[in-house]
């Protein structure tokens, strides 16, 4: 038996999909501030979907170097929550791991309810 490789940092903490019809999740809460250590499978945020709570666990270990969506907030399956680094001082660019980290599922989110056009006389 081979061990698996540890997943590399920074490593990006994504909203899941958590059931075939899941397209949302809201931020409940974070278990660790902001520049905590973080162990690889211990839960790092709460989120809510249609039909449960779930903690989300750290895909690394490191330190939880950025939040992108705070609590209360309200994302697609595939948005980038946050951002685990090795440490706070390595260098790290917040906004392009964002780019290349944030894949909502947008394309499954319902269309919004829009009326049908008012005929003009």
């Amino acid at each position: 038996m081979t061990d698996s490789p540890e997943p590399r940092v920074p490593a990006p903490i994504g909203m899941p999909k958590l059931g075939t019809t899941t397209t949302w999740g809201k931020v409940v809460a974070w278990l660790l501030a902001v520049g905590s250590r973080v162990e690889q499978g211990a839960p790092v945020v709460v989120i809510e979907s249609e039909k449960s709570e779930v903690e989300v666990d750290a895909a690394a270990s490191g330190v939880l170097r950025h939040v992108y969506v705070e609590p209360g907030e309200t994302v697609p399956c595939g948005a980038l929550l946050g951002a685990i680094t090795a440490t706070m001082d390595e260098p790290f660019d917040a906004g392009a791991f964002h780019r290349a980290h944030h894949h909502p599922d947008v394309d499954s989110l319902p269309l919004p309810d829009v009326p049908p056009p008012v005929p003009r006389s």
